[in-house]
């Protein structure tokens, strides 16, 4: 996530324990975790008020190398924002999001991802004609 005055974007927010935030800070360690207001977030629900809530923003990592991008992961990505925001939130998510012109590492047939999902036959089409569209190299990984 790179903050940009007035947008919005589609997303899940997750309550989880405080003592587990070093392991998602080592997980998502190309992100920065920024602490935000209840009231820069629109939700359907309430959220405990002595809650803190965080985002994780992308930061530039010195040294870490190109980015890569795990299909197996992508794929559950895609399919949550699919089930949660249906197929016109996974293309803002796609067109919105930076960062797909990053290498994907094509593990689909042997998921290295360890929360792996598996696709319908349909989820899979719409998922890698939307990458197709803007990430030139994808089709040669889809073969």
């Amino acid at each position: 996530m790179r903050r940009e005055a007035g947008a919005v974007i589609d997303g899940l927010l997750v309550l989880d324990r405080a003592e587990n935030l070093a392991a998602v800070d080592i997980r998502e360690e190309r992100y920065k975790r920024v602490l935000i207001a209840p009231d820069d977030l629109e939700l359907t629900g309430g959220v405990p008020s002595d809650c803190p809530l965080y985002v994780y923003e992308a930061s530039v990592c010195e040294g870490k190398g190109r980015l890569e991008i795990i299909q197996s992961y992508l794929d559950a990505v895609l399919q949550g924002f699919l089930r949660e925001h249906g197929r016109a939130g996974v293309e803002r998510f796609i067109h919105e999001t930076d960062g797909f012109d990053a290498a994907i590492l094509a593990d689909r047939k042997r998921p290295t991802y360890p929360r792996a999902v598996t696709l319908e036959a349909e989820e899979q089409a719409f998922f890698d004609a939307l990458l197709m569209q803007i990430t030139p190299d994808f089709a040669s990984f889809v073969r």
